[in-house]
């Protein structure tokens, strides 16, 4: 049986009412994949880094480096 027959009658048996069970585990595996694959490009800061950072946007708060609401939604709409 060629492979695209297989996928087709997989996904007919999958659809019949009586596979709701199958339909909802395939469904967590398919969401747990997505999930894994998500969290796998992340890359979390240290907490030397993380205070790093809030220690450079507080020097930059003060120095008035900052861009208002209205700049920053004037930027959103060319991005």
């Amino acid at each position: 049986m060629e492979l695209s027959k297989k996928n087709t009658d997989i996904i007919e048996w999958l659809f019949l009412p009586r596979n709701k069970k199958v339909l909802e585990y395939v469904q967590s595996k398919k969401n747990a994949e997505v999930i894994d694959e998500y969290e796998s490009k992340l890359n979390p800061l240290s907490i030397d880094e993380l205070q790093s950072r809030a220690l450079q946007a507080e020097a930059d708060i003060k120095k008035g480096n900052v861009t208002s609401d209205d700049d920053l939604e004037s930027e959103i709409t060319s991005w």
